[in-house]
């Protein structure tokens, strides 16, 4: 019985690191150069952890409208979901912050980041 405990543990701590081997993390080599030639900037600024504001344009799905309690929380949309896997990727550990966040919502999603 042990035996069989033993390959089973191992068998789906394989199946556990081959999944997080299939997540995009962290950015290739391709990618990187990729982000280097367009934001030559930006990433330098991202990959030397300094400071990176993030301004968006555009409709709804910027705004983040919903029909409940989330409407107008910056930090739940495209933009805010893409600034935390920026943070991610570069390693910052404070997370994004909106600047002038709309009345009653948060600056941040939690309190002990930022």
């Amino acid at each position: 019985m042990r035996k069989y405990l033993g390959i089973s543990l191992i068998l789906l701590g394989g199946l556990w690191s081959g999944a997080m081997a299939a997540e995009p993390y962290p950015l290739t080599l391709a990618q990187r150069e990729h982000l280097r030639q367009y934001l030559p900037r930006t990433f330098s600024k991202l990959d030397g952890q300094r400071q990176v504001h993030i301004v968006a344009l555009g409709d709804s799905v910027t705004w983040m409208y919903t029909r409940d309690e989330n409407n107008g929380n910056w930090l739940l949309s495209y933009l805010g979901h893409f600034g935390n896997r920026l943070a991610r990727e570069f390693f910052y550990t404070g997370g994004v912050r909106a600047l002038n966040p709309e009345k009653d919502k948060p600056a941040k999603l939690k309190e002990h980041l930022g």
